[in-house]
């Protein structure tokens, strides 16, 4: 499951994965990450969730097409990127 993170300072977009992350909760995402590349420039933080899963069907190859799709087209949108968790 992907989470949209309230209240994060203004530029910054974040996330929260949890459970186990499918291909489908990633094709739901990506009108987000899509407006987000818009902006120009893109400062994430990522949240992985104690309960976190890891990938679930179709995921991981929506999250490669996701990820090294925008980042080849969109490298320089990408300022910052920050992962936290507890694992």
């Amino acid at each position: 499951m992907i989470d949209v993170l309230p209240d994060m300072p203004k530029g910054v977009f974040g996330i929260q994965v949890s459970g186990r992350v499918r291909g489908d909760d990633l094709r739901e995402f990506r009108p987000t990450m899509d407006a987000l590349l818009e902006t120009g420039e893109i400062r994430i933080v990522e949240v992985i969730s104690s309960d976190y899963e890891g990938f679930g069907p179709g995921g991981l190859v929506e999250d490669l097409n996701l990820g090294f799709g925008s980042l080849l087209r969109h490298h320089s949108a990408f300022k910052r990127i920050a992962v936290v968790s507890d694992m």
